[in-house]
């Protein structure tokens, strides 16, 4: 038996070359494999985990303007070979993705917990793992330093700024319409929201704690 790079005991199909089983054979293992796949899928959105391997496969759909495997016998048949094999090798990939399960993405973020705390980072807070999760984080975190925007983000939180007003911001800053100094001279003085108002939250561990 020819063996694939992606290899998985749990999974038929991953021991083998997509592009080297027949167009019948083929044509099983993308049913058996997307029918997996899909219910992973359905677990994910149902969760609200919607990002990690969740929008790798997403990705890929859409450029077939779909949001699921090809698992049903009619929609196999309208795809060429090529396309069976590439899609047998995208659901592989997915399914042997650490996130596309629950447990996995937990795994994940726990592992992410535990880096930043050791950079003196206490992420129990909700909003700033949703932050971690948003778009907004991940086109900045391209232009800035991770550590940068986990201060700016911890002393608008203190301040009591909501995480939408703070993605908001984010947006802004991408489209060029607010500079990122911007962002930390009115989040860190709390101009959103009064004083009284505030919500205290323990972002940075030792530092808010008697805030």
């Amino acid at each position: 038996m020819i063996r694939s790079k992606i290899e998985h005991p749990n999974i038929p199909g991953t021991e083998l070359k997509a592009a080297e089983l027949s167009a019948a054979s083929a044509a099983s293992v993308l049913r058996q494999l997307a029918k997996r796949a899909n219910q992973r899928l359905v677990r994910l959105e149902q969760a609200g985990q919607t990002q990690y391997a969740y929008r790798m496969a997403e990705t890929y759909l859409k450029d077939f303007g779909r949001k699921r495997f090809a698992e049903t016998a009619s929609r196999i048949k309208n795809l060429t070979k090529a396309q069976i094999t590439g899609e047998i090798n995208a659901a592989i990939e997915f399914l042997t993705a650490k996130t596309s399960t629950l447990s996995g993405i937990k795994a994940v973020q726990k592992a992410a917990v535990e880096r930043l705390r050791g950079m003196g980072y206490d992420v129990d807070n909700g909003d700033f793992f949703e932050f971690l999760k948003s778009d907004e984080y991940k086109a900045a975190v391209k232009k800035l330093p991770s550590k940068q925007i986990f201060e700016q983000l911890d002393e608008a939180l203190y301040n009591g700024v909501s995480l939408d007003t703070i993605i908001v911001d984010y947006q802004k800053y991408l489209q060029g319409k607010k500079s990122f100094q911007q962002i930390e001279k009115s989040e860190k003085t709390g101009a959103y929201m009064s004083k009284s108002k505030r919500k205290k939250y323990s972002i940075i561990a030792g530092n808010r704690k008697n805030g």
